[in-house]
């Protein structure tokens, strides 16, 4: 009977040793592994027990916290995803202004010139970090007037 028992709690010693080696840097807290180590020199099957349900209560522990934080991470990688998209698409508003003739300005565009009545130019989106700046152009004719039968209103 002595010999069975001695066999049992070399078996509980061994699973012991096993998860206190596999246990290293997963559990919440060292000290249950620190534990089950002295309860292994102990040989104490009944302390040997209690450690390894202390040491596989911490291993849980430490997986449901890694877990929260990796779900917290990713929920914040994507707010930010959602905040540079939300950023990176272009304004669909441009600036419309019309005419009956003359010059016209129109954002960072430049001039355009023209002498057709209601002509409605709508300036391309321009890179935010490179300014640019107009270039001189020659001054335009002198446009007639309109005859104001054509139907179109001047705004």
């Amino acid at each position: 009977m002595d010999k069975m028992n001695r066999s049992i709690l070399d078996k509980t010693v061994k699973d012991a040793k096993k998860l206190h080696d596999e246990s290293a840097g997963k559990v919440a807290d060292e000290s249950t592994r620190t534990d089950l180590a002295k309860a292994m020199e102990s040989r104490d099957a009944d302390a040997i027990r209690k450690a390894m349900d202390k040491v596989n209560q911490s291993i849980k522990a430490k997986q449901d916290d890694d877990k929260a934080k990796e779900e917290e991470a990713q929920a914040q990688a994507a707010q930010q995803q959602a905040r540079q998209s939300q950023q990176s698409v272009p304004s669909t508003g441009g600036q419309t202004t019309r005419r009956s003739g003359g010059s016209t300005y129109g954002g960072t565009t430049g001039r355009t010139y023209g002498g057709t009545t209601g002509r409605t130019t709508t300036p391309a989106p321009s890179a935010p970090s490179t300014p640019s700046t107009p270039t001189p152009q020659p001054a335009p004719s002198t446009p007639s007037k309109p005859s104001g039968t054509d139907g179109a209103t001047v705004g």
